[in-house]
Protein backbone atom coordinates (compact mmCIF):
# COMPACT_ATOMS: atom_id res chain seq x y z
CA UNK A 1 0.00 0.00 0.00
CA UNK A 2 2.63 2.59 1.28
CA UNK A 3 4.55 2.17 -2.61
CA UNK A 4 0.90 2.66 -4.40
CA UNK A 5 0.40 5.78 -2.36
CA UNK A 6 3.93 6.75 -3.06
CA UNK A 7 3.05 6.37 -6.80
CA UNK A 8 0.02 8.55 -6.67
CA UNK A 9 1.83 11.00 -5.04
CA UNK A 10 5.10 11.21 -7.10
CA UNK A 11 3.21 10.79 -10.75
CA UNK A 12 0.31 12.67 -10.51
CA UNK A 13 -0.16 15.89 -9.92
CA UNK A 14 -3.21 18.62 -9.57
CA UNK A 15 -1.33 22.42 -9.30
CA UNK A 16 -3.98 24.46 -7.47
CA UNK A 17 -2.14 27.90 -7.92
CA UNK A 18 -0.64 29.94 -11.20
CA UNK A 19 3.21 30.74 -11.20
CA UNK A 20 3.99 27.78 -9.06
CA UNK A 21 6.41 24.60 -9.73
CA UNK A 22 5.33 21.44 -10.95
CA UNK A 23 5.70 19.67 -7.61
CA UNK A 24 7.60 21.28 -5.43
CA UNK A 25 10.88 19.64 -5.01
CA UNK A 26 11.36 18.71 -1.22
CA UNK A 27 7.95 17.23 -1.33
CA UNK A 28 8.49 15.28 -4.16
CA UNK A 29 11.89 13.90 -3.20
CA UNK A 30 11.15 12.70 -0.22
CA UNK A 31 9.60 9.49 -1.62
CA UNK A 32 12.08 8.85 -3.87
CA UNK A 33 15.20 6.46 -2.63
CA UNK A 34 18.81 8.18 -4.02
CA UNK A 35 19.02 5.87 -6.80
CA UNK A 36 15.49 7.58 -8.12
CA UNK A 37 16.54 11.09 -7.43
CA UNK A 38 19.71 10.73 -9.79
CA UNK A 39 18.19 8.91 -12.85
CA UNK A 40 14.72 11.48 -12.47
CA UNK A 41 15.86 14.10 -14.59
CA UNK A 42 17.50 11.32 -16.96
CA UNK A 43 14.10 9.94 -17.40
CA UNK A 44 12.54 13.13 -18.01
CA UNK A 45 14.98 14.00 -21.02
CA UNK A 46 14.50 10.86 -22.14
CA UNK A 47 10.29 11.22 -22.32
CA UNK A 48 10.70 14.34 -23.80
CA UNK A 49 13.13 13.08 -26.49
CA UNK A 50 10.83 9.97 -26.75
CA UNK A 51 7.94 12.29 -27.54
CA UNK A 52 9.52 14.23 -30.06
CA UNK A 53 10.21 11.43 -32.49
CA UNK A 54 6.69 10.50 -31.98
CA UNK A 55 5.26 13.99 -33.00
CA UNK A 56 3.81 14.22 -36.59
CA UNK A 57 5.89 17.21 -38.82
CA UNK A 58 2.17 16.17 -40.68
CA UNK A 59 -0.29 18.07 -38.67
CA UNK A 60 1.63 17.92 -34.92
CA UNK A 61 -0.25 15.36 -32.85
CA UNK A 62 1.36 12.77 -31.18
CA UNK A 63 1.76 9.13 -32.48
CA UNK A 64 0.80 6.47 -30.30
CA UNK A 65 2.08 3.70 -31.83
CA UNK A 66 4.16 2.04 -33.97
CA UNK A 67 5.37 -1.48 -35.62
CA UNK A 68 2.13 -2.67 -35.19
CA UNK A 69 -0.04 -5.47 -36.26
CA UNK A 70 -1.19 -6.11 -39.67
CA UNK A 71 -4.36 -7.87 -38.13
CA UNK A 72 -7.49 -6.27 -37.36
CA UNK A 73 -10.99 -7.61 -36.04
CA UNK A 74 -13.73 -7.22 -37.82
CA UNK A 75 -16.83 -6.85 -36.20
CA UNK A 76 -18.98 -7.60 -39.13
CA UNK A 77 -17.09 -11.21 -39.91
CA UNK A 78 -16.14 -11.33 -36.91
CA UNK A 79 -12.74 -12.72 -37.63
CA UNK A 80 -9.23 -11.26 -38.40
CA UNK A 81 -8.37 -9.63 -41.22
CA UNK A 82 -4.87 -8.79 -43.11
CA UNK A 83 -4.57 -4.66 -43.47
CA UNK A 84 -1.39 -3.48 -46.03
CA UNK A 85 0.25 -1.80 -42.42
CA UNK A 86 0.29 -1.81 -39.19
CA UNK A 87 -3.40 -0.86 -37.71
CA UNK A 88 -2.59 1.36 -34.92
CA UNK A 89 0.29 3.10 -37.00
CA UNK A 90 -0.32 6.77 -37.68
CA UNK A 91 -2.87 6.98 -35.29
CA UNK A 92 -3.19 9.46 -32.54
CA UNK A 93 -5.66 8.75 -29.85
CA UNK A 94 -6.38 12.34 -28.08
CA UNK A 95 -5.80 10.48 -24.43
CA UNK A 96 -2.40 9.81 -25.56
CA UNK A 97 -1.45 13.21 -26.67
CA UNK A 98 -2.81 15.19 -23.48
CA UNK A 99 -0.42 12.79 -21.66
CA UNK A 100 2.73 13.57 -23.66
CA UNK A 101 1.95 17.43 -23.25
CA UNK A 102 2.05 16.73 -19.21
CA UNK A 103 5.33 14.97 -19.68
CA UNK A 104 6.48 18.13 -21.55
CA UNK A 105 5.47 20.31 -18.72
CA UNK A 106 7.20 17.81 -16.14
CA UNK A 107 10.49 18.14 -18.62
CA UNK A 108 9.88 22.10 -18.71
CA UNK A 109 9.15 21.99 -21.98
CA UNK A 110 6.14 24.43 -21.93
CA UNK A 111 6.23 25.47 -25.67
CA UNK A 112 5.71 21.92 -26.76
CA UNK A 113 3.00 21.47 -24.35
CA UNK A 114 1.59 24.75 -25.83
CA UNK A 115 1.93 23.44 -29.84
CA UNK A 116 0.06 19.63 -28.67
CA UNK A 117 -2.92 21.88 -27.01
CA UNK A 118 -3.29 24.38 -30.31
CA UNK A 119 -3.70 21.46 -32.09
CA UNK A 120 -6.29 20.64 -30.30
CA UNK A 121 -7.93 24.13 -29.58
CA UNK A 122 -8.44 24.82 -33.59
CA UNK A 123 -9.97 21.14 -34.04
CA UNK A 124 -12.12 21.29 -31.03
CA UNK A 125 -14.01 24.35 -32.52
CA UNK A 126 -14.36 22.46 -36.09
CA UNK A 127 -18.36 21.47 -36.83
CA UNK A 128 -18.54 17.93 -36.24
CA UNK A 129 -22.37 17.20 -37.32
CA UNK A 130 -24.67 18.64 -34.26
CA UNK A 131 -21.33 18.99 -31.95
CA UNK A 132 -18.58 20.22 -31.35
CA UNK A 133 -15.35 17.91 -29.54
CA UNK A 134 -12.63 16.27 -30.07
CA UNK A 135 -12.64 12.88 -31.63
CA UNK A 136 -11.14 9.84 -29.55
CA UNK A 137 -8.74 9.53 -32.52
CA UNK A 138 -6.99 11.26 -35.58
CA UNK A 139 -4.70 10.22 -38.60
CA UNK A 140 -1.41 11.47 -37.89
CA UNK A 141 -0.18 11.24 -41.74
CA UNK A 142 -3.49 13.14 -43.25
CA UNK A 143 -2.86 17.38 -43.51
CA UNK A 144 -5.20 19.44 -41.66
CA UNK A 145 -8.21 20.46 -44.14
CA UNK A 146 -10.30 23.50 -44.38
CA UNK A 147 -13.15 21.20 -41.92
CA UNK A 148 -10.69 20.15 -39.49
CA UNK A 149 -8.15 16.81 -38.77
CA UNK A 150 -8.94 13.35 -40.55
CA UNK A 151 -10.75 11.15 -37.64
CA UNK A 152 -8.72 8.11 -36.81
CA UNK A 153 -9.49 4.48 -36.36
CA UNK A 154 -11.91 5.06 -33.62
CA UNK A 155 -14.07 7.09 -36.15
CA UNK A 156 -16.24 9.38 -35.10
CA UNK A 157 -16.67 8.58 -31.46
CA UNK A 158 -16.05 11.41 -28.99
CA UNK A 159 -15.93 10.32 -25.09
CA UNK A 160 -16.34 12.48 -21.98
CA UNK A 161 -12.38 11.36 -20.53
CA UNK A 162 -10.22 11.48 -23.46
CA UNK A 163 -11.78 15.28 -23.85
CA UNK A 164 -11.20 15.78 -20.31
CA UNK A 165 -7.91 14.93 -20.06
CA UNK A 166 -7.19 17.42 -22.75
CA UNK A 167 -8.97 20.18 -20.55
CA UNK A 168 -6.55 18.56 -17.41
CA UNK A 169 -3.65 19.14 -19.77
CA UNK A 170 -4.58 22.96 -20.55
CA UNK A 171 -5.48 23.38 -16.89
CA UNK A 172 -1.95 22.31 -15.62
CA UNK A 173 -0.29 24.52 -18.31
CA UNK A 174 -2.30 27.83 -17.13
CA UNK A 175 -1.42 26.88 -13.41
CA UNK A 176 2.52 25.96 -14.28
CA UNK A 177 3.06 28.97 -16.36
CA UNK A 178 0.66 31.23 -15.69
CA UNK A 179 -0.76 32.19 -18.31
CA UNK A 180 -4.02 32.53 -19.63
CA UNK A 181 -4.37 31.56 -23.58
CA UNK A 182 -5.83 28.75 -23.33
CA UNK A 183 -8.48 29.73 -20.27
CA UNK A 184 -11.28 30.05 -22.82
CA UNK A 185 -10.65 26.71 -24.30
CA UNK A 186 -10.96 24.85 -20.80
CA UNK A 187 -13.83 26.78 -19.88
CA UNK A 188 -15.80 25.52 -23.28
CA UNK A 189 -14.39 21.90 -22.59
CA UNK A 190 -16.48 21.92 -19.71
CA UNK A 191 -19.70 23.79 -20.61
CA UNK A 192 -19.55 20.70 -23.40
CA UNK A 193 -19.36 18.38 -21.26
CA UNK A 194 -21.94 19.80 -18.92
CA UNK A 195 -24.04 19.58 -22.00
CA UNK A 196 -23.25 15.73 -22.50
CA UNK A 197 -26.19 13.53 -21.41
CA UNK A 198 -26.76 13.11 -17.76
CA UNK A 199 -28.10 10.75 -15.39
CA UNK A 200 -31.20 11.30 -14.34
CA UNK A 201 -32.63 9.97 -10.83
CA UNK A 202 -35.85 8.79 -10.34
CA UNK A 203 -36.53 12.04 -8.14
CA UNK A 204 -35.21 14.55 -10.67
CA UNK A 205 -31.79 14.91 -9.57
CA UNK A 206 -28.74 14.96 -12.11
CA UNK A 207 -25.70 12.82 -11.75
CA UNK A 208 -22.56 12.61 -13.75
CA UNK A 209 -22.06 12.50 -17.54
CA UNK A 210 -22.53 9.74 -19.62
CA UNK A 211 -19.73 8.48 -21.89
CA UNK A 212 -20.59 10.60 -24.82
CA UNK A 213 -21.67 9.96 -28.17
CA UNK A 214 -20.38 8.92 -31.95
CA UNK A 215 -20.09 5.61 -33.86
CA UNK A 216 -22.24 3.10 -32.55
CA UNK A 217 -22.83 0.06 -31.06
CA UNK A 218 -23.56 0.57 -27.95
CA UNK A 219 -25.36 3.90 -27.13
CA UNK A 220 -22.74 5.51 -25.48
CA UNK A 221 -24.99 7.91 -24.15
CA UNK A 222 -26.64 5.29 -21.60
CA UNK A 223 -23.04 4.47 -20.59
CA UNK A 224 -21.54 6.25 -17.36
CA UNK A 225 -17.89 5.01 -17.08
CA UNK A 226 -16.44 5.96 -13.31
CA UNK A 227 -12.99 6.69 -14.72
CA UNK A 228 -14.49 8.93 -17.21
CA UNK A 229 -16.45 11.05 -14.64
CA UNK A 230 -13.22 11.00 -12.18
CA UNK A 231 -11.49 12.32 -14.70
CA UNK A 232 -14.15 15.32 -15.50
CA UNK A 233 -14.34 15.90 -11.65
CA UNK A 234 -10.87 16.38 -11.40
CA UNK A 235 -11.26 18.95 -13.95
CA UNK A 236 -13.46 20.64 -12.67
CA UNK A 237 -11.98 20.87 -9.19
CA UNK A 238 -8.62 22.30 -10.83
CA UNK A 239 -10.70 25.13 -12.20
CA UNK A 240 -12.50 25.91 -9.29
CA UNK A 241 -8.63 25.93 -7.36
CA UNK A 242 -7.72 28.08 -10.15
CA UNK A 243 -10.26 30.42 -9.90
CA UNK A 244 -9.87 31.14 -6.36
CA UNK A 245 -6.01 30.81 -6.27
CA UNK A 246 -4.93 32.67 -9.29
CA UNK A 247 -3.03 35.50 -8.47
CA UNK A 248 -5.23 36.96 -10.92
CA UNK A 249 -8.59 37.94 -11.81
CA UNK A 250 -10.07 35.50 -14.43
CA UNK A 251 -13.59 36.19 -13.72
CA UNK A 252 -13.90 38.03 -16.94
CA UNK A 253 -13.41 34.90 -18.66
CA UNK A 254 -16.14 33.25 -16.90
CA UNK A 255 -18.30 36.07 -17.66
CA UNK A 256 -17.86 36.66 -21.46
CA UNK A 257 -18.67 32.66 -21.50
CA UNK A 258 -21.81 33.17 -19.72
CA UNK A 259 -20.38 30.47 -17.30
CA UNK A 260 -20.10 31.09 -13.71
CA UNK A 261 -18.34 29.25 -10.70
CA UNK A 262 -21.43 27.86 -9.19
CA UNK A 263 -22.28 25.96 -12.61
CA UNK A 264 -18.79 24.37 -11.69
CA UNK A 265 -19.75 23.38 -8.00
CA UNK A 266 -23.09 22.55 -8.84
CA UNK A 267 -21.38 20.21 -11.95
CA UNK A 268 -19.20 19.05 -9.19
CA UNK A 269 -22.05 18.47 -6.71
CA UNK A 270 -24.09 15.99 -9.72
CA UNK A 271 -20.81 14.10 -9.22
CA UNK A 272 -20.30 13.37 -5.94
CA UNK A 273 -24.24 12.63 -5.49
CA UNK A 274 -23.64 10.09 -8.73
CA UNK A 275 -20.99 8.68 -6.89
CA UNK A 276 -22.30 7.99 -3.38
CA UNK A 277 -25.42 6.88 -4.75
CA UNK A 278 -25.18 4.75 -6.71
CA UNK A 279 -21.30 4.13 -7.87
CA UNK A 280 -20.09 3.71 -3.91
CA UNK A 281 -20.49 -0.11 -2.84
CA UNK A 282 -21.16 -0.04 0.50
CA UNK A 283 -20.35 -4.06 1.44
CA UNK A 284 -17.19 -3.79 -0.30
CA UNK A 285 -16.11 0.36 1.14
CA UNK A 286 -15.29 0.84 -2.58
CA UNK A 287 -16.37 2.27 -6.18
CA UNK A 288 -17.96 -0.08 -9.07
CA UNK A 289 -16.93 0.83 -12.26
CA UNK A 290 -19.84 2.50 -14.08
CA UNK A 291 -23.49 1.99 -14.77
CA UNK A 292 -25.17 0.99 -18.50
CA UNK A 293 -28.65 -0.38 -19.24
CA UNK A 294 -28.21 -3.62 -17.42
CA UNK A 295 -27.72 -1.62 -14.08
CA UNK A 296 -24.57 -1.10 -12.20
CA UNK A 297 -21.29 -2.44 -13.99
CA UNK A 298 -19.61 -3.97 -10.20
CA UNK A 299 -16.52 -5.20 -12.22
CA UNK A 300 -13.48 -3.65 -10.08
CA UNK A 301 -10.98 -1.63 -11.77
CA UNK A 302 -7.69 0.05 -10.21
CA UNK A 303 -8.56 3.47 -11.90
CA UNK A 304 -11.49 3.62 -10.12
CA UNK A 305 -10.01 2.73 -6.76
CA UNK A 306 -6.62 4.26 -7.06
CA UNK A 307 -7.54 7.36 -9.70
CA UNK A 308 -10.21 8.58 -7.34
CA UNK A 309 -8.00 9.28 -4.40
CA UNK A 310 -6.10 12.35 -6.22
CA UNK A 311 -8.87 13.64 -7.95
CA UNK A 312 -11.53 13.75 -5.35
CA UNK A 313 -8.75 14.41 -2.48
CA UNK A 314 -9.00 12.22 0.69
CA UNK A 315 -10.37 14.64 2.27
CA UNK A 316 -13.23 14.92 0.72
CA UNK A 317 -13.54 11.20 -0.02
CA UNK A 318 -13.50 11.17 3.89
CA UNK A 319 -16.28 13.66 3.96
CA UNK A 320 -18.44 11.67 1.83
CA UNK A 321 -17.75 9.22 3.84
CA UNK A 322 -15.25 6.79 2.12
CA UNK A 323 -12.37 5.66 3.57
CA UNK A 324 -9.17 6.93 1.59
CA UNK A 325 -6.69 4.83 3.53
CA UNK A 326 -9.24 1.12 2.87
CA UNK A 327 -9.25 2.15 -1.09
CA UNK A 328 -5.18 2.23 -0.97
CA UNK A 329 -5.75 -1.25 1.26
CA UNK A 330 -8.09 -3.01 -1.28
CA UNK A 331 -5.83 -1.82 -4.41
CA UNK A 332 -2.99 -3.71 -2.78
CA UNK A 333 -5.01 -6.46 -2.26
CA UNK A 334 -6.93 -6.83 -5.16
CA UNK A 335 -4.83 -5.70 -8.18
CA UNK A 336 -1.06 -6.27 -7.18
CA UNK A 337 0.08 -8.84 -9.21
CA UNK A 338 3.72 -10.63 -9.52
CA UNK A 339 4.33 -12.11 -12.67
CA UNK A 340 7.46 -13.70 -15.12
CA UNK A 341 9.47 -12.00 -17.68
CA UNK A 342 12.35 -14.47 -18.94
CA UNK A 343 12.45 -15.68 -15.10
CA UNK A 344 12.78 -12.58 -13.38
CA UNK A 345 9.36 -11.42 -11.10
CA UNK A 346 7.98 -7.98 -12.01
CA UNK A 347 5.58 -6.69 -9.68
CA UNK A 348 3.17 -4.26 -10.67
CA UNK A 349 -0.49 -3.73 -11.16
CA UNK A 350 -3.67 -5.28 -13.02
CA UNK A 351 -6.73 -3.69 -15.00
CA UNK A 352 -8.42 -5.46 -12.06
CA UNK A 353 -8.64 -8.55 -10.09
CA UNK A 354 -9.06 -12.37 -10.70
CA UNK A 355 -12.81 -12.38 -10.39
CA UNK A 356 -13.15 -9.14 -13.09
CA UNK A 357 -10.81 -10.56 -15.78
CA UNK A 358 -12.65 -13.77 -15.20
CA UNK A 359 -9.52 -15.47 -16.53
CA UNK A 360 -6.57 -17.12 -14.46
CA UNK A 361 -3.77 -15.21 -15.50
CA UNK A 362 -3.30 -11.88 -14.19
CA UNK A 363 -0.83 -9.55 -15.92
CA UNK A 364 1.17 -6.06 -15.03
Amino acid sequence: MKKLLCLINILFFITVSVNAELVDKAYREQFSNDNLKKNYYKLQMKTASFFDKQTSSVNGLVESFRGTSVYSYDFFSKAFILGSGGVLDAQSFIYDGAIASIAYLAAGQYKKTASILKVYQREFYCSKGDNIGLYNAYKTDVPRKRWGLTAGIDGNRTHLGPNIWVTISALQYTAITGKLDFLPFIIDMLKWAEGIKHYQFSNGELGAASMGYGWQPPDWSKIYSTENVVDHYAALKMLRDLYYNSNVDIKPYFKKANYNISDVEKEMANIERWMMKLIYDKKKKTFNMGYNERGVDKVDALDTVSWTIPALTPEKLEELGVDPFYLMTFAENEYCVVDKINDTDIKGYDFTNQKGRRKNYRMV
